[in-house]
């Protein structure tokens, strides 16, 4: 059998017996040593790594010792699918634990590659993943040796649909970001807040208005907590001598 059958069968196993366990950790380590392909799935298309997604300790050391041994195997298989235009086989490497910000020689990520190359579904597919690891701007702001992020490769290539579809992601993320990152005591200017490329544009508008209606809801909002906090410090003051009469009408009473 080939050695990534093997390292299937050690994956699925490793979490059985606890006697076995370090048996079973032992093994695949051996195996990956061997060059055992952590890329390849099995009959129900799953690689060696998917099958340990379950949340189970064991299945996270497995885990974690497959990436230790392949990491640089599976960045490069992503690039290179990346730059094939492979977008299943390119995902696949991805959830086995390849990095969306691993670079190149050259320090083009996935995104660059696959933008260079024109692969607009993979750039597609990229750029959900980017949103659900929350990194999005990030990928959309890295640099390659030349400088160049992935917006400026789609200019430099002639893909105006990808610097389009670019574009538009990165100012709602901006848009996002700034809006979450407004301050509360509203010391700071909304210009102030509003990055220098989507001033005096249509965006930069929406980002103002936004901005504003924020401010304008917590400055509500501190003035209600604020005339709430005096009614009841005024309430505690004259709740106070209410109860000194009630004590000492008890006290005539009984006297």
């Amino acid at each position: 059998m080939m050695g990534c059958v093997a390292l299937h069968w050690v994956t699925c196993n490793g979490h059985t017996a606890a006697s076995k366990q370090k048996q079973y950790m032992s093994t695949a380590e051996l195996l990956l040593k061997s060059g055992a392909d952590v890329t390849i799935p099995d009959n129900g298309d799953k690689t060696p790594i998917e099958l340990t997604l379950s949340p189970c300790p064991v299945f996270n050391d497995m885990r974690l010792t497959i990436l230790k041994h392949k990491k640089k195997i599976l960045n490069e298989n992503l690039l290179q699918y990346c730059q094939e235009g492979n977008a299943d086989l390119a995902m696949r490497m991805h959830r086995a634990g390849a990095d969306l910000g691993c670079g190149d020689w050259l320090n083009d990520t996935p995104l660059h590659v696959s933008v260079t190359f024109g692969h607009i579904v993979l750039v597609e597919r990229l750029l959900e993943a980017g949103k659900i690891e929350r990194r999005l701007l990030s990928l959309l702001d890295a640099r390659s040796v030349d400088g160049l992020t992935p917006i400026d490769t789609a200019h430099k290539w002639g893909y105006r649909r990808i610097a389009s579809i670019l574009q538009r992601e990165r100012q709602e993320q901006v848009l996002k970001d700034m809006v979450s990152r407004i301050t509360q005591d509203g010391t700071t200017t909304i210009n102030a807040k509003i990055p220098p490329e989507l001033r005096g544009t249509l965006l930069g508008h929406q980002v103002a208005k936004q901005l504003k209606q924020q401010q304008s809801r917590q400055k509500r909002m501190v003035k209600l907590l604020r005339l709430e906090q005096r009614m009841n410090k005024k309430g505690s003051i004259e709740k106070k001598p209410l109860e000194i009469q009630n004590k000492s009408s008890q006290l005539c009473v009984i006297a």
